[in-house]
């Protein structure tokens, strides 16, 4: 059996076998094919005319997918004029995944007027290959909303070819300042060649960019919990404020999807009698309550995280630290 295991796309994969004439006497008219479901991926080269008593050749088999599917299988077959005959099982796996991108895409959320939120995604090369970047521009109908940059935490600086070792990654940035408050999206075109495709190439990776001038911002308060010192089954509540802070856009307001608080010697809920939240959630200038409570059952120092998750602005997780100790 020759298994080629993963194998990309549009790449060949060789292994090499070795063909020895066990016989006392010799191999002529040696035939060396191939058949199966998969015949047309898998090939044979260095096939040899005879061996001789005790000889040996080698040959080299090949595998080359040409697009995803399930595993790839055929089979080796050699062949003398006596009739003997040897065959071989193949096997392979078509990989088509060299370079991944996360997060895909890049989604701005809702952006206060006059912010410029940058957000970014990571291209990874998981091939052993190293392919170039050679081009990143703008498309779509983003209006100039978003710019290419290598400031923070992206990757500087941006000067092409920009190398893409096996393994290796690149942080790409892009910086979202809408001239206007309505929806955008658009694009960002990553040009890369040193990576094997079909006939004429591929085309650019496209990475969508995605936000929105307006719309839902939170803000909580308090930004940290300390419960301080209780006593063992003592039931201790401290109240959070959420506020929606961001401006109205149509049939979209701040959502607050669930709360929750951990480990569990902590817990969280809405407090339903004073500013209780609404299904429909908060309009702007709205706000909600949110109990966090400490109920320590034995002596005990304690440390967790109150989490909100919501839509506001990039849609981030709100998280707050818990601190309470129980003697």
């Amino acid at each position: 059996m020759v298994d080629f295991g993963n194998t990309l796309i549009y790449t060949t994969a060789t292994r090499s076998v070795t063909l020895t004439n066990e016989g006392p006497g010799s191999a002529d008219d040696v035939v060396c094919s191939i058949d199966g479901a998969d015949q047309s991926l898998f090939s044979v080269d260095g096939c040899p005319m005879a061996l001789n008593p005790g000889a040996s050749a080698t040959v080299e088999i090949s595998y080359s997918p040409e697009a995803l599917e399930t595993r790839s299988i055929a089979a080796a077959h050699f062949m003398v004029g006596s009739g003997a005959a040897a065959d071989l099982k193949l096997f392979g796996e078509p990989v088509g995944i060299a370079l991944t991108l996360a997060p895909n895409p890049i989604a701005f959320g809702y952006a206060l007027p006059g912010s410029t939120p940058v957000g970014c995604t990571v291209l990874t090369n998981q091939s052993d290959l190293e392919p170039q970047i050679t081009a990143i521009v703008s498309g779509g109908d983003g209006g100039g909303a978003f710019t290419l940059v290598s400031a923070g935490d992206a990757t500087p600086p941006i000067s092409f070819p920009i190398a893409l070792p096996g393994g290796g990654s690149v942080k790409l940035c892009v910086e979202f300042d809408p001239p206007s408050c309505r929806p955008y999206t658009g694009e960002m075109l990553v040009t890369v060649t040193g990576i094997p495709g079909p006939p004429g190439g591929f085309g650019p990776i496209i990475i969508p960019l995605e936000g929105w001038c307006g719309g839902p911002q939170i803000s909580c308060t308090p930004a940290v919990i300390d419960f301080g010192q209780t006593s063992p089954g003592s039931h201790v509540s401290v109240p959070v404020i959420c506020v929606n802070t961001g401006t109205a856009i149509p049939a979209t307001d701040l959502v607050i999807s669930s709360v929750s608080a951990s480990p569990s010697v902590f817990s969280a809920e809405f407090d339903q009698s004073v500013n209780p939240y609404p299904p429909s959630g908060l309009a702007p200038g709205q706000q909600t309550q949110i109990d966090v409570t400490y109920d320590p059952t034995t002596a005990s120092d304690d440390k967790g995280t109150l989490f909100i998750m919501n839509n506001g602005a990039q849609g981030q997780e709100i998280q707050i630290p818990l601190a309470g100790q129980s003697f």
